[in-house]
């Protein structure tokens, strides 16, 4: 079984284990092995988040870009995710 690290939350550029226990196991569908515990971010992680995105928007760090500029923030992040989507499937 993953180690309950191995599944994270970001919220306002904090990295964290998602704070609710729900009591059961993810299995993986194609061979049935464990993955990992289910868990599920807290009411409260999801208020930061929301504040945070809000706040991101609102201060035009992302809303004043360019749509030119989204796009290439976009495409560098999804290059980024690209080598490791096996891992990140899991």
């Amino acid at each position: 079984m993953a180690s309950p690290g191995r599944y994270l939350q970001l919220v306002d550029g904090e990295i964290s284990v998602p704070g609710e226990d729900l009591g059961g196991v993810l299995e993986n569908p194609s061979d049935e092995s464990e993955l990992g515990p289910m868990r599920a971010s807290s009411a409260d992680s999801v208020e930061r988040a929301l504040a945070a995105a809000t706040t991101a928007w609102e201060e035009g760090s992302w809303s004043e870009l360019p749509g030119e500029q989204r796009v290439a923030g976009l495409e560098r992040f999804a290059a980024a995710l690209e080598p490791r989507a096996e891992e990140i499937a899991l």
